[in-house]
């Protein structure tokens, strides 16, 4: 398996939509997540809205999970958090949220037909 079909596993979708402050209650900020990061509120905000890492290079891909609080290559904690616990931090802003799950869906459902071609 290649290195970007791994992280795809967690795309950077995905991330932000796991980018929470005080365990869960409020979602961070884009502002948050570039200063957290080192990067610039422009980068998170299209990194957040990409279906996979393509493109990316690995020092941002890095950079950006790390100021979402992810960790790539072991990414169970959040995987779970966002399987089993209440999204509360999503009520922050509803309308984004809702448009970051709709872009993972789209992903997902890709990536099911691309499987299923194979």
């Amino acid at each position: 398996m290649s290195l970007i079909a791994r992280l795809d596993k967690f795309p950077p979708v995905l991330c932000r939509l796991a980018a929470r402050k005080n365990n869960g209650r409020r979602a961070l900020t884009n502002e948050e997540i570039a200063k957290a990061a080192g990067l610039s509120k422009k980068c998170v905000d299209r990194l957040s809205v990409k279906a996979t890492w393509s493109g990316v290079d690995v020092e941002t891909a890095s950079k950006f999970a790390a100021g979402c609080g992810v960790d790539l290559l072991h990414p169970r904690r959040q995987k779970d958090f966002l399987r089993r616990r209440k999204k509360s931090h999503f009520e922050d802003n509803p309308k984004y949220f809702a448009r970051l799950t709709r872009i993972l869906a789209e992903s997902i459902k890709t990536r099911l037909k691309s499987g299923a071609r194979q």
